[in-house]
């Protein structure tokens, strides 16, 4: 197991023995939840405890089921960033907790930093943001370890006499409203510095025709194929998360339908939504979709007992009728990748850094033969924001790079941006038409009805 992943979720049915109630011992639900293991095979009982309790610290905090916790999708990043931590105190620490200073995070991050990338051996694993990412999830770890199963505090704090010395940085962010905050964060001496530039890879044109020819060619079932079919145009018009695509609803495609604006639940804040504008050119095939096969399919689980209602999610278990999770988004974008022999990276948020890449070359495209004035960029920056979902527009300043790329690449005529979405849509729809009659999948029927809707 040393050199595998080192947890591992619990199923839908885990139940755990609750003994903190007065009346006795009580058994309580437990699906999904990551428990972490030793390289050596032994369940690290302090890491799965933690992740447990920062399970139900999320749950609290947005009074509901939050999307992300859908299918253990928060915790199961709080299990990979801490894994690390575990395999490096197993490795050199012997499994002991207490006996960690400074030095030691000082060799961990030294060990961290020169990992090579298997995959590409010229480059380094992670970059320093990564890096900082990951220390200071132990970091809390550590907290929560003094607080909860040591008699002192002496392991970790702000003391210069305490065997880890921390200190807590502010960093300053504006939102979507322009208005700005103080966050207070973690830090420790030998984190190193966010100093790397953060890249951005936007997925090719190229690569997602690729990725649908991918999908007609091995994907023979063909419920299978147009629920996918779907997953990836959804994908490439709206630049969702993985997460904000898996929780669409049929209602939304039907009032898209009308408005050409689509609804997504925004992951990263609770009860939040936005509208992303959507061309009909992409919504009309998903509806046809959920009218004729995702139709039939409900029909027949219904028919065989396997649900007693349409469950409104757009997409589908075709096995149990329950919700697809963002899980299966980025395993579908991932087998598709390897299907295709597409060499380079490829991945479902690619579809995201496109999608926003391209929100911000329509609007510099007044200014495509200079540097941009602060203001203008700025104001750019929050418009394309409120779009994609992000919390702070600073963070999309690379995707200006890209932008400019970018509209080099589709040339300078103002209509090839304002009617790009529609052209796309369209392209994708035909690319999908003629698959099917080269694999001669498609009745001349089922043509006739696609020509005339």
């Amino acid at each position: 197991m040393n050199n595998r992943q080192l947890w591992k979720k619990t199923s839908n049915e885990c139940q755990l023995v609750d003994f903190s109630n007065e009346n006795g011992s009580t058994l309580v639900n437990a699906p999904n939840i990551p428990v972490m293991f030793w390289p050596d095979g032994s369940v690290c009982w302090p890491i799965t405890i933690w992740l447990m309790e920062r399970g139900k610290s999320y749950l609290a905090r947005s009074n509901s089921k939050g999307i992300r916790n859908s299918n253990g999708g928060s915790s199961n990043t709080h299990a990979s960033l801490i894994s690390h931590f575990v395999r490096f105190v197993h490795n050199y620490h012997s499994k002991d907790f207490t006996s960690l200073y400074d030095d030691d995070l000082k060799r961990w991050a030294k060990n961290l930093k020169e990992e090579i990338d298997t995959k590409r051996p010229n480059s380094k694993k992670r970059k320093n943001t990564q890096i900082g990412t990951i220390m200071r999830s132990a970091l809390t770890f550590l907290f929560w370890y003094q607080r909860h199963m040591l008699y002192h505090n002496k392991l970790i704090g702000e003391d210069i006499g305490n065997q880890i010395t921390i200190s807590y940085n502010t960093i300053k962010t504006k939102s979507k409203t322009g208005k700005t905050s103080r966050q207070k964060y973690i830090h420790h001496r030998h984190i190193p510095d966010n100093n790397t530039p953060k890249k951005i890879f936007a997925i090719g044109h190229e690569n997602i025709t690729k990725l649908y020819d991918a999908l007609r060619e091995t994907t023979l079932n063909i419920q299978v194929r147009k629920r996918n079919e779907c997953i990836l145009k959804l994908l490439e018009a709206t630049g969702g998360r993985r997460v904000e695509v898996a929780e669409l609803t049929i209602d939304d495609i039907e009032l898209a339908l009308t408005t050409e604006r689509l609804m997504l639940r925004t992951a990263k804040s609770n009860n939040n939504e936005r509208e992303v504008p959507v061309a009909k050119q992409w919504i009309e095939p998903i509806a046809r979709y959920i009218n004729t096969f995702r139709k039939k399919k409900v029909k027949e689980l219904i028919k065989n007992g396997k649900i007693s209602a349409d469950p409104r999610s757009l997409f589908i278990n075709l096995n149990n009728g329950s919700k697809l999770y963002e899980t299966y988004i980025s395993k579908l974008v991932s087998d598709l990748r390897r299907a295709a022999n597409i060499n380079e990276k490829t991945c479902a948020h690619m579809f995201r850094h496109r999608f926003i890449t391209i929100q911000v070359a329509t609007r510099l495209k007044d200014f495509r033969k200079g540097d941009l004035p602060i203001d203008v960029a700025n104001s750019i920056l929050t418009k394309v924001a409120s779009l994609s979902g992000h919390s702070n527009p600073e963070s999309l300043r690379p995707y200006i790079d890209l932008a400019f790329a970018e509209l080099d690449a589709w040339g300078t005529a103002d209509k090839v941006l304002e009617m790009r979405s529609k052209l796309e849509g369209a392209y994708r729809e035909i690319q999908i038409i003629k698959g099917e009659l080269e694999i001669d999948k498609l009745s001349k029927q089922q043509l006739f009805y696609k020509m005339t809707l």
